[in-house]
């Protein structure tokens, strides 16, 4: 089956919304990557997150879960769209030596570095 050119119009327009915003896109990956936080206890990511869905007009309730974040965006009747992301990182030391590369040492709740699943302090975000 062919793809008509009203088909393929909202794949282009997206992707040129996209393209136009990936400086912001490339540079909040790099920042999330370099501050990375333990599962429940990634209060600033969700701050960003929240933000982000403020911005862009959804409604957002935060505090699902302790720290998740659900943003809804109402377009009338019809489907409904549900799309989940994980938004915390691993306890390892991250040794790829890249410039945004994380540095971050995090207690979890318990005061021990990393996590209790881990012995090094440092973070990683795996995406």
């Amino acid at each position: 089956m062919a793809v008509t050119d009203t088909q393929a119009q909202p794949a282009k327009q997206v992707k040129q919304m996209a393209d136009a915003d990936s400086v912001r896109l490339a540079e909040l990956f790099r920042d999330l990557h370099q501050h990375p936080e333990l599962a429940f206890m990634e209060e600033r990511t969700s701050g960003i997150v929240a933000g982000g869905f403020k911005a862009l007009g959804y409604e957002v309730i935060t505090g699902i879960g302790k720290t998740g974040v659900v943003g809804i965006l109402k377009n009338g009747n019809g489907p409904v769209v549900m799309y989940r992301a994980d938004m915390d990182c691993n306890a390892v030391k991250e040794i790829t030596g890249l410039s945004y590369s994380s540095t971050k040492t995090m207690f979890n709740s318990e005061g021990i570095p990393g996590s209790p699943q881990f012995s090094t302090p440092d973070l990683l975000c795996i995406h």
